[in-house]
C-alpha cells in the first residue's frame, strides 16, 4: 500500500493501478484503497470510474475526511457545485480545523455566486493556514471579480508569492503548480474586471475556477461557516371554498309512518 502511494504521488497512475489490484485482492473492503484508485482514475480523466470508486470508499468509511474531500474535488471539477458543497459540509463537520476544506468551499460558493460566504470561507481557511496557496490565489480571483480595489488584490498576491517561495524553499514541490503563477501574473496586471467576468474571453484557468451559478439554499451553506442566520417567517394562505368547509354526509330519505313496507324497499340507502 505504501509503495502504491509513492508511485501514485509521482504521477504514474497506470503502475499504481496495477499494484492496487494486488492490494484489492487481499483487502476488498479497504476504503483507503478505493479512495486511491478513484484518484488514479481522476488523474487519467476517467471521471465516472473515479466517482464510482470514491462513492464505494464513502460507503465503506462514511466518516473518512479525505474521501469526502476528494468527492467534493471531483464534483467541483465536473461543474457540479451543489454536490461538492454537500460533501464539503460533511467534511467540515468531521474536522472544523481542516483548512483545505474551507478553501475548496470558498471556490464552490464562488461558483454558486455566493460571494459573501465565499469570502468568509477563504478568510477562515487563511486563519487556520496562512500559507494556503489555493485559498490565497482564489481569494485574489474573488476580489478581482467583485470590484475590490487593486491595492487589496496586490496585497493578497504578494502574500501568495511569499507563501509560494516558502513552499519552494522548504522542498514541498508536490504542492506547487506553475500554472498558479501564470494566473497570479494575469491578476496583477490592472485590467478591467469585465475581462475576467466574460467567460468567452477569460483565461481558461480563471473560467474553471469561477463560473457563476445560482445557489438554491444559501442558509445551508452558510451554516457550515458558523454563520448564524435567522430564517424569515413564512406566511402561507390556504385557499378553500365552501365545498370543503361542510362535511358531506349522505342524507337518507325520510319515510313517513303511513308508507307501506313495499314503498320503503324502493329507497336506496
Amino acid at each position: 500500500m505504501a509503495a502504491c502511494q509513492v508511485i501514485q504521488k509521482h504521477g504514474d497512475a497506470d503502475v499504481a493501478l496495477s499494484k492496487y489490484r494486488i492490494v484489492y485482492g487481499r483487502k476488498p473492503e479497504c476504503a483507503q484503497v478505493w479512495n486511491n484508485i478513484g484518484m488514479c482514475f481522476f488523474s487519467k480523466k476517467k471521471f465516472v470510474a473515479a466517482i464510482s470508486c470514491l462513492k464505494r470508499a464513502n460507503y465503506l468509511a462514511p466518516f473518512e475526511l479525505n474521501v469526502l474531500y476528494n468527492l467534493a474535488l471531483v464534483h467541483l471539477y465536473l461543474q457540479q457545485s451543489a454536490s461538492a458543497a454537500v460533501f464539503l459540509q460533511s467534511a467540515i463537520r468531521l474536522n472544523r480545523k481542516h483548512a483545505p476544506s474551507y478553501a475548496l468551499l470558498g471556490v464552490t460558493l464562488s461558483k454558486l455566486n455566493d460571494f459573501s460566504n465565499a469570502l468568509q470561507a477563504f478568510t477562515y481557511s487563511l486563519k487556520l493556514d496562512p500559507t494556503n496557496l489555493v485559498a490565497l490565489l482564489n481569494l485574489a480571483i474573488l476580489q478581482k471579480n467583485t470590484d475590490v480595489v487593486q491595492s487589496t488584490i496586490e496585497s493578497t498576491l504578494s502574500e501568495f508569492h511569499r507563501s509560494y517561495n516558502q513552499h519552494t524553499a522548504s522542498g514541498r514541490q508536490g504542492e506547487l503548480d506553475k500554472s498558479m503563477l501564470d494566473i497570479a501574473s494575469k491578476l496583477g496586471v490592472p485590467q478591467s474586471v469585465a475581462t475576467y467576468r466574460n467567460e468567452s474571453t477569460a483565461p481558461a484557468s480563471l473560467s474553471a475556477i469561477l463560473s457563476p451559478r445560482k445557489l438554491a439554499d444559501d442558509d445551508v451553506l452558510a451554516s457550515s461557516l458558523g454563520q448564524s442566520q435567522e430564517l424569515p417567517d413564512l406566511k402561507t394562505k390556504r385557499y378553500e371554498d365552501g365545498r370543503y368547509k361542510q362535511r358531506r354526509v349522505k342524507q337518507e330519505p325520510v319515510v313517513s309512518s303511513t308508507e307501506t313496507t313495499e314503498q320503503r324497499s324502493n329507497f336506496a340507502f
